[in-house]
Parts: structure tokens; sequence; C-alpha cells
């Protein structure tokens, strides 16, 4: 298995209640009080997407055809004006189709004071160029 540590860093700021408030509409994550957190908690939609974005702008994921198998793992709540550092970890499967294939199973881990608080779990399909016929 290969990981990275502090591949990105995030910082929740106001962009998740609106992100929440156009397609995650829960009253946790908008102005109303949780009532089991006592506060507002961030989306786990947002951080899936934060979490992407922040994937595909890594040069080891340029290729991605698609994901699949995505899994998530919530630990402890996020909350507006955390700070979280994500490690990667990875293991490699080739697979050979009419275009070389490579599955990159990764695990996003979202770690805030030194506590991982959420995991995301992706199998990545990446292309590794054309197979030659000779």
């Amino acid at each position: 298995m290969i990981k990275i540590d502090n591949v990105f860093t995030m910082i929740l700021n106001t962009e998740a209640k609106r992100f929440a408030a156009q397609y995650d509409a829960n009253i946790a994550h908008l102005d109303g009080k949780n009532q089991i957190l006592n506060s507002n908690s961030i989306s786990g939609l947002y951080l899936l997407c934060l979490v992407n974005t922040n994937l595909f702008k890594m040069e080891i994921f340029k290729t991605i055809l698609c994901a699949k198998n995505i899994r998530t793992e919530f630990i402890q709540p996020i909350y507006l004006g955390d700070v979280l550092y994500c490690n990667l970890s990875y293991n490699e499967y080739s697979h050979k189709t009419k275009i070389n294939i490579l599955i990159r199973k990764s695990i996003f881990t979202l770690i805030r004071d030194n506590k991982i608080v959420a995991k995301f779990y992706f199998s990545h399909y990446l292309s590794k160029g054309e197979i030659s016929d000779v």
C-alpha cells in the first residue's frame, strides 16, 4: 500500500452553507442547531465534492475514467471553520481490456487535530493507454 500524508488541506468556510442550502438542505447543515450535536455540521455531500475536486488536481489521478464503490465513513462531526488535512493511501491493480486499465483502490482520510474524522473509499479506473496488437 502506498501512503501520502497531507495531500491537501481544506478550511471549511461559509461556502459549505451555500452548498447545503442548494443540495443538502438538512437543518443540521443550515442555520438551525443540530439537536444531537448541539451545533451545525458540514454536509457529507459537500465534503465528498471537496475531496473529489482536490483528487482531480493530483497528477496521479489525471487519467481517471470512472469511480466505483464509493463509500464514506464519518467518525466525528465536522464543523464550519474546521481545518482538515487529507492523507491518501492506495493499492493498484492492472486489468487488461481493449485499453490498459489501472484500478486504484484509494482511501482519503480527513484529519482534524491529529484525529481521523472521516474516510472516503474509492475504486478508480484509470487509463494506461492503448494495448498494442503486436
